[in-house]
């Protein structure tokens, strides 16, 4: 399961999934993070990555949701 997290994270490193131009809100561990690198977030210390977008995204997080949501958890130390 490692591999495939690992490749998940490459894939928005280097296919660039995440928009520089009204890019998804980043929560790391319940907290907003503001200038979010995912590079900076080793997959091996991730727990679950989950994306909302559209209706899902805006009527958990309103309008500041209408970009789409990325939720990371990361595992307990």
């Amino acid at each position: 399961m490692g591999c495939r997290k690992k490749n998940e994270l490459k894939l928005f490193r280097e296919k660039k999934i995440v928009p520089k131009k009204n890019p998804p809100i980043v929560y790391v561990d319940g907290v907003l993070t503001k200038d979010y690198d995912l590079d900076n977030i080793s997959p091996d210390n991730i727990e679950s990555l989950t994306v909302l977008k559209n209706k899902s995204a805006i009527e958990k997080y309103g309008s500041k949701g209408k970009n789409g949501v990325i939720l990371i958890t990361t595992k307990a130390k």
